[in-house]
């Protein structure tokens, strides 16, 4: 397994990127016996959806391809997988791998697995999964996503989205004559992050990230064009939250709904401890299909920074949790 989490993490599969490792996994399940197939996304990009013996799997076993930038080399300890997807979430896909020959050492084989795209950006590859007719008879999903092995009974809603402007441009010296989208954009920015959103007792404040804001050419340049991408996670829901951000911006900013989701309530089998998490993930698009259930081994707090990691010990317990989940909902 621990070979296989660093061939994994060995593919650059920055969202856009994932086919390298959609045909490592192919080429994997095939080899072990499973019938896996190709399911077409967009431009190339691809899902990979597992079966055994033809059958329809009544629990599947997912978690996402594509990682965030940028790309970070994979190395490894004795104790820790290092690299980018180490755990969000080529380590968790390694885990599944093996959680499933050791159900079939069990003679278990009522279980299949779904590896999506786009997960870090719109979700797109669980949003084509649910439009198909390959989920007939699934009974449940586990999504895979760092939670340090705790099953997760909830967690925010997302409003992803870039906005854009354009201004006119001219010298800098004379401002009063043309027109920055700079400054209108910055203005309009600092509205939404001072801005009083909603909070919820269970998932606390709804956040506003501006992740990346690009404009202008030059310092002494009136600034033609301005954009920004920015990541809202909501702790009450779509409607309630979506029209007080949309009043930070005015009508000559262009806003493009990147992907948006509700705060998602997620299944926990009984007996076993929950927690909430504040992240967004596959679940809210997989739901249409399904219960389903949401754990991981890896720590968010690791994922998506330069020292992204996962601990060897917490993905060897992970492949025995997923095991004993799929048993206990087969039953």
């Amino acid at each position: 397994m621990f070979s296989a989490t660093q061939a994994l993490m060995q593919l650059d599969s920055t969202t856009g990127k994932e086919a390298s490792v959609a045909e490592w996994l192919h080429a994997w399940l095939t080899q072990h016996g499973y019938l896996a197939e190709l399911q077409p996304v967009q431009d190339g990009r691809a899902n990979v959806f597992a079966r055994l013996n033809g059958k329809t799997p009544k629990v599947v076993l997912s978690t996402h391809m594509d990682c965030v930038p940028p790309f970070i080399a994979p190395s490894e300890t004795d104790t820790h997988h290092l690299g980018r997807g180490a755990c969000d979430a080529k380590g968790i896909i390694a885990a599944m791998l093996f959680a499933g020959e050791k159900l079939r050492a069990q003679g278990v084989h009522d279980f299949g697995y779904l590896f999506v795209v786009g997960e870090e950006t719109d979700s797109i590859g669980a949003k084509t999964f649910t439009k198909t007719a390959n989920h007939a008879g699934i009974r449940y999903i586990i999504d895979g996503e760092p939670t340090e092995n705790q099953l997760m009974r909830g967690h925010k809603g997302v409003l992803a989205f870039k906005v854009s402007r354009q201004g006119r441009p001219g010298h800098s010296a004379y401002p009063e004559r043309f027109d920055s989208a700079v400054h209108a954009l910055v203005q309009e920015l600092s509205a939404l992050v001072s801005a009083k959103l909603p909070e919820d007792a269970s998932f606390g404040a709804t956040t506003v990230n501006v992740g990346r804001v690009q404009g202008g050419l030059a310092g002494n340049v009136i600034a033609e064009h301005a954009e920004a991408d920015i990541v809202c996670r909501l702790s009450r829901p779509l409607a309630e939250v979506e029209p007080l951000v949309r009043k930070a911006f005015g009508a000559g900013t262009t806003i493009d709904v990147r992907t948006a989701s509700d705060p998602a309530q997620i299944f926990v089998p009984e007996g076993y401890a929950s927690d909430v998490v504040r992240f967004g993930t596959d679940v809210p698009h997989l739901k249409p299909v399904c219960p389903v259930l949401l754990v991981g081994p890896g720590s968010i707090h690791d994922a998506h920074t330069e020292h992204e990691r996962l601990d060897k010990g917490q993905q060897l317990a992970a492949v025995d949790l997923y095991a004993e989940l799929v048993n206990r909902l087969l039953l």
